[in-house]
């Protein structure tokens, strides 16, 4: 059973994605130049919506899209922005392959990094993947229907710049979820990119889903 997944796209259109079972225990991965970002298409009913709508206030915007997630069990709600929280103190420290407290990325290093926002656009794309993800029965950053996590953020309203998505399942603690995180190269440089400004977290049912997004 896999318990974690990623995917990047960062500048360069670059996109690495990996996966597998338990802490640091990688099963595949893969690294591959793609073209342009598909439109969303007929999966935005809201195009006009401004990009990145809800970034300030977190709030899942007020869209046909984003209704089935707009109300949230309130410890869950907690839980999401307790790992946000979570993750915004990890950039606040240095990184690096020395001494000093410097940790993770592999040999990459790096000064503090800026805390990401909460989108609201960003909430709500994640919290409509991991409830599909559990009414569906899968685990993947590519949904059934083949739509990849860039398109899903730019139809739940986010941006359509930088982009990243990992899941995770089986944790009850954002604690863990961020431990599990950092212990892989992947994901530590996910958490720590200065290419992402806004992220959002959508978790339910001991699954969990964080998208990341720049300008």
């Amino acid at each position: 059973m896999r318990t974690f997944a990623l995917s990047v796209s960062l500048p360069g259109l670059l996109v690495f994605s990996a996966c597998g079972s338990g802490v640091g225990s990688p099963i595949r991965a893969a690294a591959a130049n793609i073209g342009p970002m598909a439109d969303a298409g007929d999966r935005n009913a809201d195009a006009a919506l401004p990009s990145d709508a809800g970034a300030v206030s977190g709030e899942v915007p007020a869209t046909s899209h984003c209704a089935p997630v707009a109300l949230w069990p309130p410890d869950q709600r907690t839980a999401e922005d307790e790992l946000v929280a979570l993750i915004n103190g990890e950039r606040s420290m240095p990184f690096g392959g020395g001494g000093g407290g410097m940790r993770g990325c592999g040999n990459r290093s790096f000064v503090p990094l800026a805390p990401l926002q909460v989108s609201g656009a960003l909430r709500c794309s994640a919290r409509l993947h991991t409830r599909d993800m559990l009414q569906r029965h899968y685990f993947s950053e590519v949904d059934q229907d083949g739509i990849d996590p860039g398109t899903r953020i730019v139809a739940a309203g986010g941006p359509a710049g930088p982009w990243g998505e990992a899941i995770e399942r089986d944790y009850t603690e954002p604690a863990q979820v961020l431990a599990a995180l950092m212990a892989r190269n992947e994901g530590c440089q996910a958490l720590t990119s200065s290419e992402f400004t806004v992220v959002g977290v959508g978790y339910t049912s001991q699954t969990w889903t964080l998208d990341f997004a720049g300008p």
